[in-house]
């Protein structure tokens, strides 16, 4: 997506990856080749991705990221909070298809390097929960610094990117925040037209797991003391080079599910856990919207859809905000109350949405998707997925549902024939608005 006050740009990317392999796809470079991020800097050839958003480690999520980086100017990545327990359930989970430089990145994540693929890096936790949100006060007349410059000091048409702390000051990106914490971007030295929130689901009894594998995985010689120790990334790539150890970590993973089986696993397919170590995410404005100050675009929305071509006309109803799903299981009614109180405040604050786990259904029904996603009839109901996939996303029961609730659905695959791109153009008016909505 990019949010645009010319000439300043705000662009991110939530999630990159396709297939199950480590192997960047073709697709994957097709659809880089696709987007529509712009040079912002005078001396710098690559579009500039704010920030990329990965929402959980499976491979198909992420697995495309290293050739974003190399090809676009990515200034941060954002990812779920990653520490030893988490760490060992993605490390056992992907062995098989899971590269030495990606293990070593998630091995230094992890021990608090600050950074992925090279680039800064900001892990997103799981914050404290209360019972009802209010709207956040009026804060006053806050603007945003000037922290566009790009490292050679030259000017730059980026917007201010930094996180709102309670004393309403803006700062730059830490390497971990809370999911309470949002990311704002603005025009420099004006108030924030963006933000971003994210919602963690939390450990649950990833620990009870987690000590389980890691007991497995001692057995076999895994060197799991290593886990703690950033200088030790190498003993874990040495040791999960041979094929035979990744099979024997994969058995470890997947025993420790088998034995303790707990009900939470359920919507995970039962052995397949590492998606629950995910992030969901809102995106939309920082300022009251009115009709006449923003330009909303779709790239492409009236080919690949489900239901009949559409049109939509925008001066009637504008609600100019994002939700992402990653693979979270919302049809689970204890994750789906969370995710909806943590976002009670943005629940009917957005026209587009992710459908989640590529529109999966285990066999008791579809345990990803929630209907409560589809607030209104009319939603863009984007689905992503590869036509090839061995796991049959996305589910026909899945769809079936979203159009019964009226939603439009958007396919997003290779066989696409332009990428989904959303862009939101905001008159100069709206920059000098200094009041939030929340």
């Amino acid at each position: 997506m990019t949010i645009s006050s010319k000439p300043h740009e705000f662009s991110y990317v939530y999630d990159c990856g396709a297939g199950g392999s480590n192997d960047v796809p073709d697709t994957i470079k097709l659809a880089e080749r696709r987007l529509g991020f712009t040079a912002r800097t005078p001396k710098s050839r690559k579009g500039t991705v704010n920030v990329l958003v990965l929402s959980h480690y499976d491979l198909d999520h992420i697995n495309g990221a290293r050739h974003l980086v190399k090809k676009r100017a990515v200034e941060r990545i954002v990812l779920p909070y990653l520490g030893e327990d988490e760490l060992v359930v993605v490390l056992s989970g992907l062995a098989l298809g899971v590269s030495a430089d990606t293990i070593r990145d998630l091995h230094q994540l992890a021990n608090g390097a600050g950074e992925f693929l090279g680039r800064p890096a900001t892990l997103v936790a799981a914050g404290e929960r209360s019972d009802e949100r209010t709207p956040r006060p009026d804060e006053g007349d806050f603007r945003l610094p000037d922290m566009t410059r790009s490292p050679d000091g030259s000017p730059s048409e980026n917007m201010s990117v930094g996180v709102r702390v309670p004393t309403a000051d803006i700062l730059q990106l830490p390497q971990s925040i809370d999911d309470n914490t949002e990311i704002v971007a603005g025009v420099p030295g004006r108030s924030p037209l963006w933000r971003l929130r994210f919602w963690n689901m939390g450990k649950g009894n990833l620990a009870t797991v987690a000590s389980s594998i890691k007991t497995r995985l001692k057995k076999i010689g895994f060197p799991v003391d290593a886990l703690q120790a950033r200088s030790r990334s190498k003993e874990i790539v040495d040791w999960l080079t041979p094929i035979k150890n990744r099979k024997a970590a994969i058995c470890a993973y997947t025993r420790a599910i088998e034995a303790l089986h707990p009900g939470w696993l359920r919507e995970a397919n039962g052995r397949k856990i590492a998606n629950l170590i995910s992030i969901g995410m809102y995106s939309g404005p920082d300022f009251p919207v009115e009709r006449s100050r923003v330009h909303w675009r779709h790239s492409s929305l009236n080919s690949h859809c489900w239901s009949d071509p559409f049109s939509w006309d925008l001066s009637k109803e504008l609600v100019p905000g994002w939700i992402g799903t990653g693979d979270a299981p919302l049809g689970q009614d204890v994750v789906w109350r969370d995710f909806k109180q943590h976002f009670s405040l943005e629940m009917k604050c957005y026209s587009t949405f992710l459908i989640p786990h590529h529109g999966a259904a285990p066999s008791n029904g579809p345990a990803s998707y929630n209907p409560g996603l589809n607030w209104k009839r009319g939603l863009a109901s984007v689905v992503s997925y590869g036509t090839r996939n061995s796991y049959g996303h996305p589910s026909y029961a899945v769809l079936a549902r979203v159009l019964d609730h009226g939603g439009r659905v958007i396919e997003v695959n290779e066989n696409r024939e332009t990428s989904f791109h959303e862009v939101m153009r905001i008159r100069a008016a709206v920059s000098s608005i200094s009041q939030p909505p929340f």
